[in-house]
């Protein structure tokens, strides 16, 4: 064996020796796959209530349930300020703007004045405004359209006093009100109410008077209205200066107001 042999012999086991312990192998990583989806359907589809829907049920039974609880909570928020939202018109109840205003709200519906203008047309002679209106649900859609106006040929805006622009922004509330009594005319008769807002109303034959409870009087203000055999829409009338926005009566100022016209009640009949 020559020498080169016996150098190698001799420096294997060395090597072996040396050697490290095999590493384990690692079990080899399974390739991914993804599958490819179209990008529109990645889009999601945007919400979209029913063309006519304010409530969030859709079915009929429970709609109407829906409709009554909120018409009957807003009765009982209003409370004592009731003649800030309902108006009296020959015995009959009428919502306000303010009414509507508050079951609107709840429900999502919205409004919008999208044109006004003066007026013109025959056996119209004085300042004359047109509004016209429309109302909303909560997904946009138009559920309600009215069209009113405003004149000082009516005698309640006729009067020297009356500014332009609150002729201008009574046409405004009329076609408000109109609006929203096409979209949600149930609402009203659900709470025991004429569906006509006070705003449509006209003096001839109705005669607007405020809200006030006669029941709910002090004795001494019941005792005078009595002696004077007043109606109820004339005893409103009458005792509306003498009552604040909370629906209080200043019972010291109404007593002396009714004492007065008694006395000249008893005096012309002298």
């Amino acid at each position: 064996m020559g020498k080169d042999a016996r150098e190698r012999e001799s420096s294997e086991p060395a090597k072996k020796k040396h050697a490290t312990a095999p590493s384990v192998a690692e079990p080899a990583e399974e390739a991914k796959t993804f599958e490819m989806v179209p990008v529109a359907e990645c889009v999601p589809e945007p919400y979209r209530p029913a063309p006519s829907g304010v409530f969030r049920s859709t079915d009929p039974i429970e709609a109407l349930e829906e409709a009554r609880r909120l018409v009957n909570y807003v009765n009982a928020l209003i409370g004592p300020k009731r003649s800030l939202y309902i108006a009296t018109f020959s015995g009959r109840d009428c919502p306000m703007n303010t009414w509507w205003s508050a079951v609107a709200a709840p429900l999502g519906v919205s409004s919008e004045i999208v044109e006004t203008r003066p007026y013109e047309a025959p056996g119209i002679t004085k300042e004359t405004y047109w509004a016209r209106c429309v109302v909303r649900n909560r997904g946009g859609d138009i559920i309600g359209t009215a069209e009113a106006i405003c004149s000082r040929d009516e005698r309640r805006w006729g009067a020297g006093n009356v500014d332009s622009h609150a002729v201008l922004q009574m046409a405004q509330t009329r076609a408000f009100v109109a609006a929203h009594r096409r979209a949600l005319a149930l609402l009203p008769v659900l709470a025991g109410l004429h569906p006509v807002s006070a705003e449509e109303m006209t003096e001839d034959p109705f005669e607007w008077v405020p809200y006030l409870d006669l029941d709910a009087m002090p004795d001494d203000v019941k005792i005078g209205l009595k002696n004077l055999n007043w109606g109820a829409n004339k005893a409103r009338i009458h005792l509306a200066p003498f009552v604040d926005a909370d629906g209080v009566i200043d019972e010291n100022r109404a007593v002396a107001f009714l004492s007065s016209e008694l006395d000249k009640k008893n005096g012309g009949a002298r």
